[in-house]
């Protein structure tokens, strides 16, 4: 034997050098097993976060046309006290937040978007008490109010064009005034109805610019002191408590300085400086947080992403615009997808399938697929804006030309008011089978007739029927309150002509299948594959009586009916 392997201090020093090795080893191993551990639990508990969402990501908005909501004081007109009165179904149809049209102080010419004053009520729709009272009711049902903001126009016989008119100090140029004579104007340029954008004034001896109609003069935001006196006018709100703005016909606040081209008018790039500015403001308010949508029409990419950058959310009418009833599943799937990679991963979508200024969707994709497109509406990613009625499957009435109150299609006269008149979509809301269907006292003249078929077509009805659309609405407003549903994150699936269908998925949260039949017939298809990626799900919300909530379905065959929807919770499986 080696000398040196009887040495006990050197042996003594080997076997613990080896006990060492092998408890280093023993401790490396655990801690490895324990960080893997660790990180797959971490994996498997890390969930995306909606606590922290901003109001209006987390609920529908309701648009309320408030001449034609509710009517309480028997003159045939809605007011601010008929839409107070009615807080209690919104809050349980379950949206928290409704955006009002314009009930300042005007002569009408425009059903309120021709306004006198921006800070006073017209008495048509109550006093500033009532709204006070509006506002505090709304508050106590968590209900945020969103007004309507129209800052490209005033009525002509606002003060400030009176003032501007006479060359008022410090109005001589709150609008755009342009030299010429009364036989000639300064260029061709049309407004929105085809006819000159340019009237002249005897009193000014000038022209003055009006995209709209000739009582809706154009503010010259060329004037810092308009900016300044707009800003104002929002102070007044915010300061009132409203919890944001739909900014009306924003695009339209400049005009080229050399009025040489017409299309120069619209989304000039100085328009974003001010909408910013606006922003500011808002943002010096909080509790809640306040938000801007406008009404900012757009197909190029790099104009909407200027409004958002701006700090506003742009409205998205691909919906309305781009969709018809020849629109199949692919179709749908392509203007969706289009708008979705416009948008960048701050950029908030939102989708709305019917306003005050669009035929409602009953009538222009059929009453056979109101259902199917409310589901698309409240499945879709976003902030959905739903237009009063729909809820309930409301219809547009058809009025004659001595019926119709809208200026724009009266303008046109007998033979061409219906290209124009938008009275069809603001008809009187559908609350009961009465004589007026409760929207105001049955002796009364409401300002436009109710629908036909408001006898069956209304609320009160509707609360009696269990797989009705108005529960359909309350269904899909409430699976909205899953996290899967307040993401901007959107992954389609297998889409073909009669079908639609995308996947809504949070991290750590349910997947949820919506299959949407675009087809007048029944369709079955294999849903099983990517990004799916399971076999089985339970029903969570359906349109279509054959399938039934919570019913288990097989993901490899399933069959929805035409003209129907269904959301599924799909059933994890490893794969």
């Amino acid at each position: 034997m080696d000398v040196e392997d009887n040495n006990p201090k050197k042996s003594c020093c080997s076997k613990t050098r080896c006990s060492v090795i092998v408890l280093v080893s023993v401790l490396v191993s655990v801690a490895i097993l324990c960080v893997v551990t660790f990180a797959t639990d971490i994996r498997e508990k890390v969930q995306y976060d909606t606590s922290k969402l901003e109001w209006w990501k987390t609920s529908p908005v309701y648009q309320i046309y408030p001449m034609s909501f509710k009517d309480t004081n028997d003159d045939g007109k809605g007011d601010l006290n008929g839409i107070t009165e009615k807080l209690s179904y919104l809050s349980v149809l379950g949206v928290k937040a409704i955006w009002i049209s314009p009930f300042y102080e005007s002569p009408m010419k425009d059903n309120g978007y021709d306004i006198i004053n921006y800070t006073a009520i017209d008495p048509l729709f109550g006093t500033m008490d009532n709204f006070d009272h509006l506002l505090v009711k709304a508050k106590e049902k968590d209900i945020k109010v969103i007004i309507d903001f129209v800052p490209n126009h005033t009525s002509n016989q606002s003060q400030w064009f009176t003032d501007s008119e006479s060359r008022v100090e410090g109005y001589e140029d709150f609008y755009v005034w342009v030299n010429g004579t009364g036989d000639t104007t300064p260029n061709n340029w049309t407004n929105t109805l085809g006819a000159s954008a340019w009237a002249w004034s005897d009193i000014r001896q000038q022209y003055y610019y009006h995209n709209y109609l000739v009582e809706q003069p154009d503010l010259n935001y060329r004037n810092p002191a308009v900016i300044a006196a707009v800003k104002d006018v929002l102070r007044f709100w915010l300061d009132k408590g409203v919890a944001g703005f739909r900014v009306d016909a924003v695009v339209h606040l400049f005009e080229s300085e050399n009025l040489q081209e017409q299309e120069t008018t619209v989304n000039l790039p100085e328009i974003f400086p001010v909408i910013e500015g606006w922003k500011k403001l808002l943002d010096t308010y909080s509790d809640p947080p306040r938000v801007m949508f406008s009404e900012a029409t757009s197909v190029d990419k790099e104009i909407i992403r200027k409004y958002y950058d701006a700090g506003t959310i742009p409205f998205n009418f691909d919906l309305v615009k781009q969709v018809n009833r020849t629109c199949d599943g692919m179709c749908f799937r392509d203007v969706i997808k289009e708008y979705m990679e416009t948008l960048r991963s701050d950029d908030w979508p939102n989708f709305l399938t019917g306003s005050h200024d669009f035929s409602r969707v009953a009538t222009r994709l059929e009453k056979d697929k109101a259902r199917a497109i409310a589901m698309l509406l409240l499945t879709l990613p976003g902030t959905p804006i739903i237009y009063y009625g729909e809820e309930i499957g409301m219809t547009d009435v058809p009025y004659t030309f001595t019926e119709s109150h809208d200026t724009f299609g009266l303008r046109l006269g007998e033979d061409g008011y219906r290209n124009k008149t938008r009275d069809p979509e603001r008809s009187p809301m559908q609350w009961t089978s009465a004589t007026n269907a409760g929207f105001t006292n049955d002796s009364v003249h409401p300002w436009l007739h109710l629908s036909l078929e408001s006898p069956k077509v209304n609320v009160e009805v509707q609360k009696t029927i269990a797989s009705g659309i108005l529960q359909l609405y309350k269904d899909l407003i409430k699976l909205r309150e899953y996290p899967s549903f307040e993401t901007s994150e959107l992954e389609f699936a297998l889409v073909a002509h009669d079908i639609l269908s995308y996947v809504r998925h949070a991290r750590g949260w349910q997947m949820h299948l919506v299959i949407i039949n675009l087809s007048s017939q029944s369709a079955t298809h294999d849903f099983s594959s990517g990004p799916v990626f399971s076999t089985k799900g339970t029903v969570a919300v359906t349109t279509d009586s054959s399938l039934s909530v919570k019913q288990e379905v097989d993901l490899t065959s399933v069959t929805v009916e035409a003209n129907q929807g269904v959301v599924i919770a799909v059933k994890y499986q490893k794969h």
